[in-house]
């Protein structure tokens, strides 16, 4: 019997990944992304609004998120427990390295997490 070749090499060490394979994961996790923040905001607040910083229906970090995960995971597929461990380890790196540079190069907090009946943040920093 002949084996498939792509059977063996879907979680091996030859696989390939094309740039259009890429940008599909990161479009995507950013869709779901900006989905799954309006559903939180109008879940918390009863009200759809725009989250992120582009002007389509994605949020970056989501996409930069997923293609972090996919990096680092890759060789680790058949261990579950060890993706789970350094995908939370890596997002949550991602997060606070985000956040910092927002807070400290751009000059603004990011609220978003804090509820307010207005847009004034100042009054929840510390």
């Amino acid at each position: 019997m002949r084996k498939n070749p792509h059977k063996e090499s879907r979680l091996g060490k030859k696989t390939t990944i094309s740039p259009a394979m890429l940008m599909l994961i990161f479009t995507v996790a950013g869709v779901i992304g900006f989905i799954y923040e309006e559903i939180c905001v109008y879940i918390n607040d009863g009200v759809f609004a725009k989250r992120g910083t582009t002007f389509g229906p994605w949020i970056p970090i989501y996409g930069f998120g997923a293609l972090l995960i996919f990096f680092l995971t890759i060789r680790f597929r058949r261990k579950p427990w060890l993706v789970f461990i350094i995908s939370s380890v890596s997002c949550g790196l991602l997060e606070l390295i985000t956040g910092f540079e927002v807070r400290s190069f751009r000059g603004n907090s990011d609220c978003k997490h804090k509820r307010s009946n207005q847009n004034n943040c100042s009054k929840y920093e510390s």
